[in-house]
């Protein structure tokens, strides 16, 4: 059994490189939210966050969770290259989708469009995501915050000044489109191949295999999405576009929480993977556990902050007719916190290259939110959206935990060398 020690500082560095990334990201999402809040009107954040409901499933889905896979990916069993053409060839063909199903389901031609651009935004995202991924394999997630914090004013401009000039939402968008597209051209591809240097095998076989075991991850991510986004299903049909656009932006304001969950599981999921495929069972089980107890500190913290000072935070951010909304917001931190505790959890079967078994969970915690919106939602409206994610997460994190107990308990699973698939 080898030993493989933990850099504390090493770990340190990276999480805090992400977490400002995240955290400025997260503030030029939550700034497009205020923008539309205060600019524009609740059915046009309605179309925005409908857009974004629709299209994201899809993204994810196509997106087979390659980065995590990349990133984890310590035996080397793949070339970035080859990951790169199944991601171009994935995501065209969500585009596809996406564009295909916005204009088939929705007669009004604005909405459609919305939908579309949405997804194409999410797509160009895509692919920055992926060299991300390359990032954190060679252990420079300095490069991922560097990236982000840029992404992050580059998504308030673009957007802001799109929406300034052309007073409508689209406009908005194609500007937010513009500067992520910018963004991947001009720093992640520039950065990511300066970290290649093995030669290129071709093959369309490697790129099947590749599929292959990442075809779960893309079910994975896909119900991951219809899990937070099904309160906005069940909203749109039953309450209507307003309290839809109400709900979203209150929403937002959990972004933080979910992101710092993000940073950490984006940070340790390398050093995980190596610990596992290394035997070192003790210390993988020991970093996951801690992982779990930050996320459940931040989440009562968040949550005595929203009990406190909610109809202040909201007030501020939103204006004061969001005040109403204060015991929402609470409801919405702690489903929120629980959603990062749970991913934290799932990071480690990732790391161990366990992929089928989440689709079983996705979908149990997928059919638990489906039934409890189908029963609070018309009952208690925007409160028993909330309640239902609530119950939905509480069911994740007590499944993930369980899996986590087996997989911390079993053998790595085999990797596929790169010489296993011929070329």
């Amino acid at each position: 059994m080898r030993s493989v020690s933990l850099n504390r500082s090493s770990l340190h560095s990276s999480f805090a490189w992400v977490l400002i990334g995240n955290v400025i990201y997260a503030l030029s999402q939550w700034g497009m939210v205020i923008a539309l809040a205060r600019l524009s009107t609740p059915s046009a954040l309605g179309r925005f966050t409908l857009g974004i409901a629709i299209s994201t499933p899809v993204i994810l889905f196509a997106n087979l969770q390659l980065r995590s896979v990349l990133a984890s990916d310590a035996a080397r069993a793949y070339e970035f290259r080859e990951y790169v053409g199944l991601r171009l060839l994935t995501t065209s063909l969500a585009l596809a989708l996406i564009s295909t199903l916005a204009f088939s389901l929705y007669r009004d031609p604005g909405v459609s469009f919305v939908i579309a651009l949405v997804g194409l935004a999410k797509s160009i995202e895509s692919i920055s995501d992926l060299f991300y991924g390359l990032f954190q394999m060679n252990d420079r997630l300095d490069q991922i915050g560097k990236s982000m914090i840029i992404k992050g004013f580059i998504s308030v401009l673009g957007f802001s000044a799109g929406l300034y000039l052309g007073h409508h939402i689209l406009w908005a968008i194609a500007g937010l489109a513009a500067g992520w597209l910018g963004l991947l051209l001009l720093f992640d591809v520039r950065r990511g191949v300066q970290l290649l240097s093995d030669p290129p095998r071709h093959g369309v076989a490697r790129r099947l295999e590749l599929a292959r075991r990442t075809f779960p991850l893309g079910f994975v991510t896909t119900l991951m999405a219809l899990n937070l986004y099904m309160p906005r299903y069940f909203i749109q049909g039953t309450l209507g576009e307003e309290q839809q656009g109400a709900f979203s932006a209150i929403a937002y304001t959990t972004v933080a929480v979910i992101l710092i969950a993000d940073a950490l599981g984006h940070a340790a999921i390398p050093r995980l993977a190596r610990l596992y495929v290394a035997g070192t069972r003790d210390q993988f089980r020991s970093l996951v556990v801690k992982l779990g107890m930050a996320g459940l500190a931040f989440t009562a913290g968040s949550v005595f902050v929203a009990a406190v000072a909610g109809p202040s935070i909201l007030a501020i951010v939103f204006g004061r007719h969001y005040v109403p909304y204060s015991s929402l917001l609470t409801w919405l931190l702690a489903s929120g916190g629980l959603s990062g505790v749970a991913a934290l959890l799932t990071v480690g079967l990732t790391a161990a290259r366990h992929f089928r078994v989440q689709v079983i969970m996705f979908a149990v915690v997928t059919v638990v939110n489906a039934l409890a919106c189908a029963w609070f939602v018309p009952r208690l409206g925007l409160t028993g959206a909330a309640l239902a994610l609530l119950i939905a997460e509480s069911v994740h994190v007590a499944i993930a935990a369980i899996l986590i107990v087996r997989v911390g308990s079993c053998a790595a699973p085999k990797t596929v060398a790169p010489q296993a698939v011929a070329s």
